[in-house]
């Protein structure tokens, strides 16, 4: 297994001098507050047991959001592989604040509970150990925000913006993923689309941004060492 590098996102419009050095001293506030409350949150890392019968390659995410709403739709596909015989269902941490509309796999829809803050899906047959398989997983809602600032919605010199930054368990309270500090993926793929006003940007890489009148469509990939 790989560590994974945390990554956070920003929107926003325009910077000036001015407005930028207030907001630099207020982030700085909130990041050393943050700090302290992740620490809280090593010391108490939760990983479901339920979670442990794969080992997660490779996440695709598609995210919808607008920073003047605290609000996400989109979907992640997961790629996994069983570690243990006999698996026929698996788990995604997603806090219950989230609505699951389906999940889809080899292109049909699946059945699934979403309860305790987990997405069991049943798949149709038994996956065996090693098997490289995939699974997508569709949602939306309000995410919490727990942590060390998961999904934040703020203002930057008076303008909306949204951010994240989730360590190590944050993730789960915007987007479905296997949680925790015991597995990680090797590579990531971010699509982010948001109003043709903002920008998007990635702390660990920023490859390639396509603008239309509509939107900004940004797409980030990266291994993940």
């Amino acid at each position: 297994m790989k560590k994974r590098s945390f990554f956070f996102f920003f929107l926003l419009i325009s910077i000036n001098a001015i407005g930028q050095s207030r907001a630099m001293i207020s982030g700085i506030d909130k990041i050393c507050n943050g700090e302290k409350r992740a620490a809280i949150g090593k010391m108490t890392t939760r990983t479901s047991t339920l979670t442990t019968n794969y080992d997660v390659k490779y996440y695709q995410c598609n995210w919808n959001v607008d920073p003047n709403l605290v609000y996400i739709d989109g979907s992640v596909m997961t790629l996994f592989s069983p570690t243990v015989a006999g698996v026929n269902s698996i788990s995604f941490d997603l806090s219950l604040n989230l609505t699951v509309d389906s999940v889809v796999y080899h292109n049909s829809a699946l059945s699934f509970t979403h309860a305790s803050d987990l997405v069991t899906i049943q798949f149709p047959g038994i996956i065996s150990p090693g098997t490289l398989d995939s699974v997508k997983v569709f949602y939306h809602g309000v995410p919490a925000s727990t942590g060390f600032g998961s999904f934040i919605q703020d203002t930057h010199n008076f303008t909306p913006v949204i951010w994240t930054l989730s360590e190590p368990n944050g993730s789960s309270d915007w987007w479905p993923c296997k949680n925790g500090l015991t597995d990680k993926a090797d590579s990531i793929d971010i699509n982010i689309t948001c109003p043709s006003a903002y920008r998007v940007f990635r702390m660990d890489c920023y490859r390639q941004l396509n603008k239309t009148a509509q939107q900004i469509l940004i797409n980030g990939s990266t291994d993940i060492r």
